[in-house]
């Protein structure tokens, strides 16, 4: 795809905004990918570009949640390889499908996946006390599911974990920082295979890098000083705009 001012034009402002909501509650590709979708960027090459500069900006809020304490350690670890290992399969399927087959999988799953977490979503903070290796495995478990959607699908990932952490008995700050963490390693693992395979247009990735960079610390900062009572509302609405997006594509 060469260059093209047009492109950058729509692209950049999508950016910015899912930027700042990634950083709040994830979730944030989806609006990044609304903006390559609508300037006419092939699928596997939104994929790539949209995994590569989501990377450097979750980077950016990775860092401030960390430097903030909010995240839980034990969890780390293993998310963190599971994630790895399942964007790295599920790039690789990903790879593997047309073009064509891949947004037809996308619209049926985003709205069904979307609706599920919105059923059983509560985000209260709940007393557990779980053995080491049930940490460990739930851990893993994480990172591998959502890792695997990440590198196949990508769009609401960052929420997905929140989700996932939060039922695994965080508040939504702490849960949200482990999700920084996680899909970090979920987006470089997805990135860097598409990148090998020539899916990231570099024209159009270094801006959009630049964007996201400030916009994910703008949001993460103001997400660690309103806490719980921000990222469950913009949650929701992540999930809403998901499956709306979805159900429109479709039809």
């Amino acid at each position: 795809m060469d260059f093209d001012l047009s492109v950058l034009l729509i692209v950049l402002p999508f950016i910015f905004v899912g930027g700042f909501i990634d950083a709040i509650a994830g979730g944030g590709g989806i609006v990044g990918m609304i903006g390559f979708m609508l300037a006419g960027v092939p699928m596997h090459n939104i994929l790539g570009t949209n995994k590569i500069q989501a990377m450097f900006g979750t980077g950016v809020a990775t860092r401030n949640y960390v430097k903030n304490g909010s995240y839980k350690k034990e969890y780390i670890i293993f998310s963190v390889l599971g994630s790895l290992c399942g964007a790295f399969l599920g790039s690789s399927v990903a790879l593997s499908i047309e073009q064509d087959t891949l947004a037809i999988i996308m619209t049926i799953a985003l709205p069904i996946i979307s609706l599920v977490s919105l059923s059983g979503f509560r985000g209260e903070k709940k007393e557990t006390h779980y053995s080491r290796k049930k940490i460990y495995l739930l851990a893993l478990s994480i990172g591998l599911g959502v890792g695997f959607y990440d590198g196949l699908i990508g769009p609401g990932a960052g929420t997905f974990y929140i989700i996932a952490f939060s039922l695994c008995g965080m508040s939504l700050l702490e849960a949200n920082g482990n999700a920084k963490i996680v899909n970090l390693g979920s987006n470089i693992s997805a990135g860097m295979w598409l990148l090998i395979n020539g899916k990231v247009i570099v024209w159009l990735v270094i801006p959009c890098i630049i964007v996201n960079m400030v916009s994910n610390y703008l949001g993460s900062k103001l997400a660690i000083n309103n806490g719980d009572k921000i990222v469950k509302p913009v949650i929701i609405l992540v999930l809403i705009l998901l499956f709306i997006k979805t159900i429109y594509e479709f039809l």
